[in-house]
């Protein structure tokens, strides 16, 4: 009877242990699952942005005059549009301003749209177009610098509203601030806060 006792207290604890490995082993799944998705959504407007401004281009926009003027912005509805990336009558790239589910967190996760920069190693030092995502989640980092072959997110030497965010300080990125970003036109980084964002040129002249 004793043997009988003692072998059915030992199962039930391999029971509660394998019940929280696989718990656990679920959530680590969702958890993978959820970044994936994140970086799809994300991936999917990068892509729907870059055919807008191809298309822009193609139809005699230079890149230097894109106007990147928000819905929120004073003149959006001011004619002309011809020009303009998100106004319906121009580019009509629809405009997300923030990533619900990070907004409790940060305040400033969102999209950036920035123009007044030049990233070193395009191929003039004209101002280029540049999509950002900031402060995505280390996951969904990983997840989108894995798809380039990118296993660790290089780090900047400041932060990231300091070349993305047009209301910073529009510093120019170069290869001093990012030694390991050279020759990517996109990629995830880590800014000197600790931060996650990821970039995309969509005009580099």
């Amino acid at each position: 009877m004793v043997y009988i006792l003692v072998a059915l207290a030992l199962f039930g604890g391999l029971t509660v242990v394998l019940g929280r490995l696989n718990s656990q082993s679920d959530s680590a799944n969702l958890d993978d699952e959820m970044a994936e998705l994140r970086t799809m959504e994300l991936l999917s407007y990068i892509g729907s942005a870059q055919k807008v401004t191809d298309q822009m281009i193609m139809t005699g926009t230079e890149v230097a005059s894109i106007d990147t003027v928000l819905p929120t912005g004073a003149s959006f509805n001011i004619s002309p549009h011809y020009h303009k990336l998100f106004h319906p009558q121009g580019g009509g790239l629809l405009y997300q301003p923030a990533f619900a589910e990070d907004i409790e967190t940060n305040a400033s996760a969102g999209w950036y749209i920035q123009d007044s920069i030049n990233i070193e190693w395009t191929e003039s030092t004209a101002n280029d177009l540049v999509l950002s995502a900031l402060h995505v989640s280390s996951d969904v980092c990983t997840a989108l610098n894995t798809k380039m072959g990118v296993s660790t997110p290089p780090v900047l030497d400041n932060t990231l509203a300091n070349f993305f965010d047009p209301a910073g300080a529009d510093a120019d990125l170069m290869i001093a601030n990012c030694a390991n970003c050279e020759g990517y036109i996109a990629l995830c980084v880590e800014d000197s806060a600790g931060e996650y964002g990821y970039y995309h040129i969509l005009q580099g002249l």
